[in-house]
């Protein structure tokens, strides 16, 4: 049985430690490492996150695990935003400390004010809590609060708190372009496609903000670049605050509507599939029986996540949509999903004739043009035999 090899791209919440722990039950592949970047929550909370359930699933794992992207590419800041904290909780892993299952790294619950009213934010000067004057000063450079910039009323922190109007009165709506910035996960992704090329598979979990920078840096490396990508909602509403967007395409549209011009052979597991495969409690619950800490771990995620799925939308009444965990399974076979080939975008503005920014579109400009990259969208899955591949792969891992 030939070895697939993977490198990650993940904003480890609830749903990327499902994925993990699903990759880690199979024998037919190699994680060659994980870069870990903001989304669901700040960066360095991902790699802490990651770092903790390795030690957790895999004690004896010898991965690689790096500090990726900590802001989008339109924005020098980033703050997590209500809508992760809700699904994920505060610190990503639904307020559990990873530390109660015998890991030796604390995943504590971060509080996104503190006592004075500063945010937790990762700012040019690293991850420190800020003042609304700080933020707003901050403008220049560009802020992110999930993916909204603070003038936007979507621009909600973790906490439920919006800004007051002397500090959303400052128009902020306006991205600022950067040079690509190399992160040790940029790096980790390129090393990864330079050693192996087509025959590891990037996946990415979270924005591409990493992925990007990889080929903005060394678009030569386009061509034999392959891109499993969690994100987007082309036939489905999103699942942002005005239901058009989906959450990794928001947090940086420039980042992904270049990946998805780029050249590289690029599979998109969007809400149109996710959507689709929802797991209840029966399969967290035989986890649990396990009596391993990595089942009883697993199951506690999971069992968060279905109660705020549910708790959002009547959709979710028999259970959590598969976003990551879908997406891993796609990675190593992709004949869970229906693809449909198209000239993919994601819209980077909002206005007449422009669309809404992050929403997944056709590019009808490169509709009928003979070189115009392509992009393969799932747009149907098996889901039945997806919950039933997941399943036995977790279990594969808690024997």
């Amino acid at each position: 049985m030939s070895t697939r090899k993977l490198v990650l791209s993940v904003d480890t919440g609830i749903d990327d430690a499902l994925a993990l722990a699903a990759l880690l039950g199979r024998d037919d592949l190699e994680i060659v490492g994980i870069s870990c970047t903001y989304g669901n929550v700040l960066a360095e909370h991902a790699l802490r996150n990651t770092q903790a359930l390795l030690e957790v699933l895999q004690p004896d794992h010898q991965l690689p695990i790096v500090l990726g992207a900590t802001h989008p590419s339109w924005a020098a800041t980033f703050l997590a935003d209500a809508g992760c904290a809700m699904f994920h909780g505060r610190n990503g892993l639904g307020d559990v400390d990873t530390c109660e299952y015998g890991a030796h790294t604390a995943t504590p619950a971060i509080a996104s004010l503190d006592d004075e009213g500063r945010m937790l934010a990762h700012t040019p000067q690293g991850m420190r809590y800020v003042d609304r004057d700080e933020l707003a000063a901050l403008a220049g450079v560009g802020v992110s609060i999930g993916g909204y910039a603070p003038s936007d009323r979507h621009a909600v922190l973790a906490d439920g708190a919006t800004l007051d109007a002397a500090t959303t009165a400052i128009n902020m709506n306006t991205t600022v372009e950067a040079p690509a910035q190399r992160t040790a996960g940029s790096e980790l992704i390129a090393h990864a496609v330079r050693t192996w090329g087509p025959d590891v598979t990037v996946l990415a979990t979270g924005p591409l903000t990493d992925v990007d920078t990889v080929l903005r840096l060394e678009p030569d490396l386009a061509e034999r670049m392959n891109i499993v990508w969690m994100g987007g909602a082309l036939t489905v509403p999103g699942n942002c605050y005005d239901l058009v967007s989906e959450t990794n395409s928001i947090q940086d549209p420039e980042a992904a509507n270049r990946v998805c011009m780029s050249g590289a052979q690029l599979s998109v597991v969007g809400l149109d599939v996710t959507h689709r495969c929802l797991m209840g409690e029966t399969i967290p619950q035989r986890w649990s029986a396990t009596g391993t800490a990595a089942g009883m771990l697993l199951a506690r995620l999971a069992e968060f996540s279905i109660r705020a799925n549910r708790a959002s939308d009547a959709m979710f009444a028999a259970g959590m949509p598969l976003h990551d965990p879908l997406a891993a399974l796609v990675a190593v076979e992709p004949d869970l999903v229906d693809l449909w080939t198209l000239p993919l975008g994601v819209q980077t503005h909002t206005g007449d004739w422009t669309g809404v920014r992050g929403r997944t579109v056709v590019d009808n400009a490169r509709l009928n043009a003979p070189k115009a990259p392509h992009v393969r969208m799932a747009v149907n899955v098996h889901a039945q035999r997806s919950l039933d591949q997941f399943d036995l792969d977790v279990n594969r891992l808690l024997k």
